[in-house]
C-alpha cells in the first residue's frame, strides 16, 4: 500500500523549498503524525538531498533526534512520516528568551542529540531554532538534516568544493567559504549562535552584544563562535562539561542577587508578603546545616 494511503491528511503545517509538511492521522490508530513530502518537479540534486536526509535520520536512534516512522524513497512522491511536534524553538522564542530555568533543559537535550549524531559520524550543518522541534521543554528533537553530512566518501563527493550551504546567521566562517570543509565544529559554532539567541531573543549580522547575557554563558558563546575552528570546543562532550559547570555558576549568581534583594527589602520593611518570606527561606535552605 502506498504510504500516503495509510494516513488522512488534516492540514498543511509547513512549506519550504523542499516541499510541504502535512499534519495527518494514521488510519490504524488515529495517531497524530507529520508527513514531509518533496514537491515535484524537482531536479535530481534536490531529490538526492531529500533521500540523503531520510537515510541519515533513519540511521539515527536517539530521543533528541526526530525519528523516521515511514518512508517512500524509491518512487515519487518522495515522503517520510515523523512524530508530530507542536512547535519549533523559533516559534517559542518570544516567551522563552532569557528565561534560564527554561533554557537549561532545552539546551541539555540539543547537546545530547548533537553528541549522539557526531558519535555516529553525522554533522547537521544547519542548526537553528527553526530546526529544533518541541512539545515541551523536556520533549525536544533536532530535525531537518537536509544539509546533514556523513563522514564518508559518497557524501563528501556530493558537496562541491567552494559551495556554501546553511543559514547565514548561524553558519561558521569555514562553512560559508566551503561547505565541504565543515566538520563537527561547524555545529558547535551554530550552537553558540543559537544559544546567544536564546538569551537575547534576537540574532542579526551585527556583532553579538553580551551585555544581556549572563557572564558565564557569554564565555561559552564566545568559545563556540571563534572564527578559527581550532579555537572552539573540540567536541560536544567538552561543550557539555563547560555548559553544566558555567550554567550552574550562572544560576548560583542569579540566586545570590535575588537573595541580596530580598534581604534588603526585608530590612527596609518594604517586603513583608508571605510569598517573599517563603522565597527567602527557599534560597537559604540549601545552605542550612542538615
Amino acid at each position: 500500500m502506498p504510504i500516503r494511503n495509510r494516513f488522512r491528511q488534516i492540514e498543511l503545517i509547513g512549506t519550504g523549498g523542499f516541499g510541504k509538511v502535512w499534519l495527518c492521522r494514521r488510519k490504524t490508530d488515529d495517531a497524530l503524525l507529520a508527513m514531509k513530502e518533496l514537491s515535484l518537479p524537482h531536479d535530481g540534486d534536490a531529490i538526492r538531498r531529500f533521500v540523503r536526509e531520510v537515510r541519515i535520520l533513519s540511521s539515527l536512534d536517539h530521543p533528541n533526534i526526530v525519528r523516521v516512522l515511514y518512508r517512500q524513497l524509491n518512487v515519487a512522491p518522495y515522503i517520510y512520516v515523523m512524530p508530530f511536534y507542536r512547535r519549533s524553538l523559533a516559534q517559542e522564542l518570544p516567551p522563552l528568551a532569557g528565561d534560564e530555568s527554561r533554557i537549561q533543559p532545552i539546551v541539555e537535550r540539543i547537546l545530547d542529540g548533537l553528541e549522539y549524531a557526531h558519535a555516529q559520524g553525522v554533522i547537521h550543518r544547519d542548526l537553528k531554532p527553526q530546526n529544533i522541534l518541541m512539545n515541551s521543554d523536556s520533549d525536544v528533537v533536532i530535525s531537518d538534516f537536509g544539509l546533514g553530512r556523513q563522514f564518508d566518501a559518497e557524501s563528501t563527493r556530493q558537496t562541491q568544493t567552494g559551495y556554501s550551504l546553511g543559514s547565514p546567521l548561524y553558519m561558521a566562517p569555514e562553512q560559508m567559504e566551503n561547505a565541504k570543509s565543515a566538520d563537527h565544529r561547524s555545529d558547535i559554532f551554530g550552537f553558540g549562535r543559537l544559544l546567544y539567541e536564546l538569551f537575547t531573543g534576537s540574532l542579526s549580522i551585527a556583532p553579538m552584544d553580551f551585555s544581556s547575557v549572563p557572564a558565564p554563558i557569554a564565555v561559552i558563546i564566545r568559545r563556540c563562535t571563534q572564527a578559527n575552528p581550532a579555537g572552539r570546543y573540540e567536541s560536544i562532550a567538552d561543550l557539555k562539561k563547560a555548559w553544566r559547570l558555567l550554567s550552574d555558576d550562572a544560576a548560583k549568581a542569579s540566586q545570590a542577587e535575588e537573595l541580596e534583594t530580598l534581604l534588603a527589602d526585608l530590612s527596609a520593611g518594604s517586603a513583608t508578603e508571605q510569598q517573599k518570606v517563603q522565597r527567602l527561606i527557599e534560597l537559604l535552605a540549601p545552605s542550612s546545616p542538615g
